[in-house]
């Protein structure tokens, strides 16, 4: 699925702005709950279900511009409630539409483009800190984590070196976003399969698309071969 580049209708338009209040949302409440239950993991399961909704946005969207303007949405909340401002959560939202934005744009919502935006997505949250703040191991979120794995994995020994560390963190973030995406992947094949399967179990519903299609066919514009397409079928 190759998003179209065209003018969002007034229905894609409610929906763009539906899942963007929705992202902003989950920024401003759901995010300070989960950092509140594990401060350490914070910054790989926010990033996991930012990725997600994001893939289903696209999904329901397939529309370019969609994720950016969703991401505004999402940014400009977050600046509003919180008072954000660009390096911090805002600038990461942006950044984060805007290459999942350009990723599904020129790959279409295919496995590989699906699992670079998980990627992305993931491993940008890691690096935000040292893009807008040049901090990466001193950054909170990887000195948390960095203590948390030590404690949980006491083989590791005491102190992780600044290698190690970058090592850690890049691949801890790279699996998360793989996930997410096989996660996604995962949903995508299974609608597929369950949407065809109703479609071959109920002629009833392939009855009612094809009369809701004859109006269409019978136009003055329609291409013959519309008409006949349900009957070779």
């Amino acid at each position: 699925m190759v998003a179209e580049w065209k003018i969002p209708t007034d229905r894609q338009l409610a929906e763009i702005l539906g899942l963007g209040v929705l992202w902003g949302l989950i920024e401003v409440y759901v995010s300070p709950g989960i950092k509140s239950l594990e401060p350490a993991l914070f910054g790989l399961v926010m990033p996991f279900l930012i990725t997600l909704l994001m893939l289903f946005a696209r999904w329901r969207l397939p529309v370019v511009g969609s994720l950016f303007l969703m991401g505004t949405i999402a940014a400009l909340m977050e600046y509003l409630l919180t008072g954000m401002v660009l390096h911090g959560a805002g600038g990461a939202i942006l950044l984060e539409a805007l290459g999942a934005e350009l990723i599904l744009s020129l790959g279409g919502l295919r496995l590989v483009p699906i699992l670079l935006v998980g990627m992305y997505v993931e491993l940008y949250s890691a690096f935000h800190p040292l893009i807008f703040k040049s901090q990466f191991c001193q950054s909170m979120h990887v000195m948390l984590y960095r203590r948390w794995v030590l404690a949980h994995f006491p083989g590791l020994g005491t102190e992780l070196t600044r290698p190690q560390t970058w090592i850690l963190v890049i691949a801890s973030h790279t699996g998360m976003g793989l996930l997410a995406g096989s996660c996604f992947a995962a949903f995508k094949r299974f609608w597929s399969r369950r949407k065809a399967t109703d479609l071959s179990q109920n002629p009833e519903s392939v009855f009612g698309i094809y009369l809701t299609c004859l109006p269409v066919c019978f136009s003055r514009n329609c291409p013959t071969s519309l008409v006949t397409s349900g009957v070779r079928r």
